[in-house]
Formats: structure tokens, sequence, C-alpha cells
């Protein structure tokens, strides 16, 4: 067992920024601060920010540390750290090591002894579910999912028995490929899209994953956050019981037997299947 205090002034400390996710001025005082008392700034592309430090007339010696060079660059880092130097590192939005690099580098800082300390700010996953209107009691953060169709079917299927709140990253131009395999695999659930947090086009598009699976080519832009509810299995979801029926029956009217048409809606509507039977009946007796 290790203890490490962030803020012992016997001990080097190297600081983490979490930088905005679409509005620049989403950046925190103490992150100023610490940027403007740094004698360098690592960062995930050292253009991106460049331009977030002019925005507040900070100029200081930039060092890239990108997903290619990370264990490299990590180790020139503690030898200039260990050295009396303040760094800090900050990725392209958000906070390093969430689907940034990041991770690799606090690893070898932790493992050399060096205090690794975070100034919190904006996060895309955290905005988009406190807005979803999705429970956010528990939740469990995917990140992206595979681009190969086959390794994304296969890792969908390891989340449809979680039972907390799904949160997805995904980029505008696979987003229709993974919306019909997250429906093909997961069944109909409700799902919130939220696209270009903080920024002027901020939108969220709420519905259930049948409806979302449909949306238009193209028409998504920017980066994305996916908020899918968790699974219910064993719990008997409440369900719209004349919408229910309409679908059995166009299925029906499409060649579909009764009892296959039954069985489709409910594994894909996620609701018991005895339950859709008993409905269906009683509407027959009616």
């Amino acid at each position: 067992m290790k203890i490490t205090k962030s803020f012992d002034s016997s001990s080097p400390v190297f600081y983490l920024i979490a930088t905005p996710i679409g509005n620049r001025a989403d950046i925190s005082l103490r992150a100023l601060e610490i940027l403007k008392e740094a004698d360098f700034v690592a960062c995930e592309d050292t253009r991106n920010g460049a331009k977030l430090l002019a925005m507040y007339d900070i100029n200081k010696p930039l060092l890239s540390v990108r997903e290619h060079n990370e264990v490299s660059r990590a180790h020139e880092i503690v030898e200039r750290v260990t050295n009396g130097e303040l760094g800090a590192y900050i990725s392209d939005a958000g906070y390093p090591g969430i689907s940034d690099p990041g991770e690799k580098l606090v690893q070898i800082l932790v493992e050399s002894d060096i205090a690794v300390s975070v100034i919190p700010g904006a996060s895309a996953f955290i905005s988009a579910l406190v807005a979803s209107g999705i429970s956010s009691e528990r939740f469990y953060f995917h990140g992206f999912l595979p681009p190969k169709k086959n390794a994304r079917l296969k890792e969908i299927e390891q989340l449809k028995t979680r039972e907390e709140t799904l949160i997805i990253y995904e980029s505008p131009h696979r987003v229709y490929e993974s919306l019909n395999d997250l429906y093909k695999v997961l069944g109909n659930r409700s799902a919130v899209i939220a696209r270009e947090l903080t920024k002027l086009h901020e939108q969220y598009i709420r519905g259930q994953l049948c409806d979302l699976s449909q949306i238009e080519k193209g028409s998504l832009k920017g980066e994305i956050v996916l908020i899918i509810e968790g699974s219910h299995a064993g719990e008997l979801r409440q369900f719209d019981e004349e919408n229910i029926l309409a679908k059995v029956s166009e299925l029906i009217s499409l060649g579909l037997s009764e009892k296959d048409a039954t069985t489709y809606i409910a594994k894909y509507e996620n609701i018991s299947k005895n339950a859709l039977r008993d409905l269906i009946y009683k509407t027959k007796v009616k």
C-alpha cells in the first residue's frame, strides 16, 4: 500500500487539467492559474493546446504527448518533473485519459513516485447523462465501440444484461451503424443522442432505440454521446398497449404468424412475452 499526498512540498507533483469540450469559456480559474505557473504544458495536440492558451494570453513551452509517443514522452516528463519543473497535461477536450491519451502517462508518473493531481472541468459523458432524463443513479461508461461490425456486435452483446444506464461515445460517420446494432442486440430501450455539447448547436434527441436507429444518415454532426437505458431483465416493463398491439398487427399483415409476431415484438420492445400474449387474448375476448 502506498499513500501519496499531492501537495507535500517535499515531493514533485504533475497536473492533469480538464479542458473545455466545446465552449471555450468552460475552463476553471484554477486551471488557468496552474497553466500560468507551469514550466511546460504537455498536449495531446500542440496546435489545439496553443490555441487554448493563446485565448488567455498564456505562452508556455509545449510538449506533444499523443497516443503513439505517450510512453517515451512520459519518461521525459518524469525526468523534468523530478528535476524541479512544474508540468501539466491537457487533452484536446475534456479529461485526459477518458477516451484520450493520458492513462499510460499517469501510470508511469505513479510508478515513479510523482504525485498526480487533477484540475476538474468539463466532461461530455457527465453532461450528457445528467441532462438525458435517463437514470443517473447508477451508470456504466463504455467509451467507443469497435469500428468493425462483428467486433461491435460482440461487445454490445456483453452490455446486454447490464442494469446500469449505458454511456457510449460515437463518431458522426459511424453512429448510424452503431444505433442499428444497439437496437438489434439490446432490443427497444429509451435512449438519448447528445451532440455538440456546450456549443451553439447543442442538441438532445430523446426517444426509443427503434426510432433513433432510423435517423437519416448525414443528419448528425459533431461528437456524439449515446445514453441508453439499462437492462430490465426480470422486470415487466410498462408499455403502451395500443401501440404494441398495432405493431403486432403490422407484422401479422406482413405474413408472420401471431406467435412469431408476438415473440419478435416482445424481444425488441423489451417486454414480457407472456404479458403480451395475455393482452392479445384479452383483446380477442372483447
